[in-house]
């Protein structure tokens, strides 16, 4: 009997979902659904005697008991066109409707009749989305609402604060203005808010923040916001940790927020993610030496007007693995004895005024970034300890010394920069001596005080070496032999150094690679090597202030992309050549004070040639081919850490540019 019941019941299951599977649609919202992709998605057709679009695609449109259409799931689906009038506005049953990443045209006001809906996504569309005042305002039960990246603006907040039951809102990337009063006093359910990257102004208020029990993030950055924030109200029941409970990360950078950042903050028991740079705040940071967050992995600071010491509470924060306080006006630290937390991962303090001695550094730091500062003295002597680090960036300081012994201990560095320092006892041969650094990719050690040779251990880094700066030093002897095995290199500059001898032919051999080279300023004799001719990717070339002599071998006119060149202040003779309009691409001043040199045309202060038996050269051709490489209007050297990509023009750190009009280091995370 039992097995019998056992079967009955599943019988009748079976029966229920085949029941449930040939549901028929109500007429009214299949014809309004049919009307709709009709519309919008012409390669496809439907069995309108059928009239079930559950069993169209399922995963696509879900159905009711009683016929009608619950759900309608089309993200990334290649929807084209106008959404007709009165088609959504029939489906009155729905509560989901996910209409991401596609390409519609439509009014809101079309939704204003579903009542019933819950989650409402339209992220990434790049039709034209029309908001109209209480175009969605009775949507009262909708708990999630993305329209994020969707080229929308209008006073949207005015609706969404009617809103109460949304737990997820997501405006980010849109054309949306209008203060953002109201909007955390009246949605209360909030757990998820980003409005950033719109056009939102006003004040913030954090005590509105805080009394949202289940918030945890909140993202307004790149908006309009301005004023002070201050440190929400607590009474003798509620300590500051217990304060916004809940909130996990706090976006607020890239606004005109101003005054001091409230200490509170640092307290928040569940933060773990603060980004308040790029503002105007201002004074000194205040963070409780007892009470610090522990939880908290990032602070973001930078580009802001900060000042004062650097706070012993913040270097106590034992969970921080990103610490970035750049672009601020930080003197010193309150404690040099206090060691960098353990966990610290990334430490940017660039471009302060610190000085004094750096505290212990952890041999987990991937990225250590104290350029443009007031640092004095020796370097770190943990450097070399620090197995994991990639990146290192110590230019323009007042050090002195140094490295570290074993310093080519750092296998895993792709970057450093020592550039604009005062070493009194730093050579190339002492950074190169073990050949350990095989992930190094780029060097920069313009103006550092370097003397000696380049050494033929350079060779070592022919797999990985990109940039090569070696510029403003006291470099002597000859170009070693081995930077022409370089093959990635992209540019080298060895200019203002005492470097003698003929520039190597081999040279020519880094035609893959090479972009930009520059050999000015030094003593080097003989003449052109011919092989230059054969870097046809170079579109810079500087060879200014040597003893360089000899004709300008012809072949030089192969370099098609060529748009720097200067051949100033040398000993070179006869005729400037003119292959292909190549002289026409250059001022005289490329060619000056060569007492040898002549041009069979008009260059001013470059004398005629008398005699000459070269032909005239053909009617200029100014079509253009495909063979003429790409002309970058500069390198881009891209590190990939891990999770970090960090992105180095060349001419950094000497390049510098305020925060506000776009910082030479752009930090973003990745995947």
């Amino acid at each position: 009997m039992m097995e019998i019941g056992r079967g009955l019941a599943l019988l009748f299951l079976f029966l229920q979902v085949v029941w449930i599977s040939v549901i028929r649609c109500e007429e009214g919202d299949f014809q309004a659904l049919e009307e709709l992709l009709n519309a919008v998605l012409q390669d496809s057709t439907y069995n309108a005697s059928e009239m079930s679009p559950c069993t169209w695609k399922p995963q696509s449109f879900s159905c009711s008991s009683n016929g009608r259409i619950t759900s309608i799931s089309l993200q990334s689906a290649g929807l084209t066109g106008e959404i007709p009038q009165d088609t959504l506005s029939n489906l009155t049953a729905l509560q989901k409707l996910d209409l991401s990443g596609n390409n519609l045209t439509m009014s809101l006001t079309e939704l204003s009749n579903l009542t019933n809906l819950q989650t409402l996504v339209f992220t990434g569309n790049t039709g034209k989305l029309v908001w109209y005042p209480d175009s969605i305002s009775n949507l009262t039960q909708l708990e999630y609402l993305d329209l994020s990246w969707s080229k929308m603006n209008g006073l949207i907040l005015q609706d969404v604060t009617k809103l109460t039951q949304l737990t997820i809102l997501d405006l980010t990337r849109n054309q949306f203005f209008g203060k953002i009063s109201g909007l955390f006093e009246n949605l209360l359910s909030l757990e998820f808010v980003d409005l950033s990257s719109n056009g939102f102004d006003g004040l913030i208020s954090l005590s509105s923040l805080c009394n949202l029990p289940s918030l945890e993030t909140v993202n307004l950055g790149s908006n309009y916001f301005g004023g002070k924030l201050s440190n929400p109200p607590s009474n003798s029941s509620t300590q500051p940790s217990d304060l916004c409970s809940s909130l996990q990360s706090l976006d607020l950078s890239s606004n005109f927020l101003s005054g001091e950042i409230p200490s509170v903050i640092f307290q928040f028991h569940s933060l773990r993610l603060l980004y308040l740079q790029i503002n105007y705040f201002d004074g000194s940071l205040s963070i409780s030496d007892d009470e610090q967050g522990q939880n908290i992995t990032l602070i973001e600071l930078e580009a802001n007007k900060l000042s004062g010491m650097i706070p012993e509470a913040l270097l106590k924060i034992r969970s921080l693995k990103i610490l970035k306080l750049g672009w601020n006006s930080f003197s010193g630290f309150e404690s040099n004895a206090t060691a960098f937390p353990a966990t610290l991962e990334i430490l940017d303090l660039q471009s302060n005024n610190l000085s004094g001695p750096i505290p212990p550094l952890d041999q987990g730091l991937l990225v250590l970034d104290l350029h443009n500062n007031k640092f004095t003295g020796n370097l770190p002597p943990e450097l070399p300890q620090l197995k994991s680090l990639r990146y290192m960036d110590v230019s323009s300081n007042a050090f002195i010394g140094g490295f570290p012994m074993n310093i080519s201990l750092l296998s895993n560095v792709q970057r450093i920069s020592v550039a604009s320092n005062n070493f009194s006892n730093f050579s190339l041969s002492q950074l190169f001596q073990r050949g350990d650094l095989t992930s190094l990719e780029y060097l920069d050690a313009t103006g550092a005080n370097l003397k000696g040779t380049i050494p033929s251990s350079i060779g070592k880094f022919n797999e990985s070496l990109t940039v090569l700066m070696l510029s403003r030093n006291n470099l002597g002897g000859e170009i070693p032999l081995e930077i022409s095995t370089l093959k990635k290199i992209a540019l080298l500059d060895l200019s203002s150094n005492k470097l003698t001898s003929k520039i190597p032919n081999s040279i020519g051999n880094l035609n893959g690679s090479l972009m930009i080279l520059n050999l000015s300023r030094n003593s080097l004799e003989g003449g052109i090597p011919p092989s230059l001719g054969n870097l046809k990717r170079l579109f810079s070339l500087d060879l200014s202030h040597n003893k360089l002599g000899g004709n300008i071998p012809i072949n030089m006119t192969n370099l098609s992309g060529l748009t720097t060149l200067d051949l100033s202040y040398n000993s070179l003779n006869g005729e400037i050549p003119y292959v292909n309009q190549w002289l026409s691409m250059y001022p005289s001043s490329s060619f000056l004070n060569n007492t040898g040199l002549c041009s069979r045309y008009n260059l001013s202060s470059i004398p005629q040639c008398r005699n000459s038996t070269v032909p005239l050269p053909p009617p200029m051709n100014t079509s253009t081919t495909d063979d003429t490489p790409e002309r970058p209007h500069n390198i881009i050297s891209s590190k990939y850490y891990g999770k970090l990509v960090i992105n180095i023009p060349w001419t950094w750190p000497h390049n510098q540019r305020t925060p506000r009009t776009g910082m030479c280091v752009a930090w973003a995370m990745r995947e």
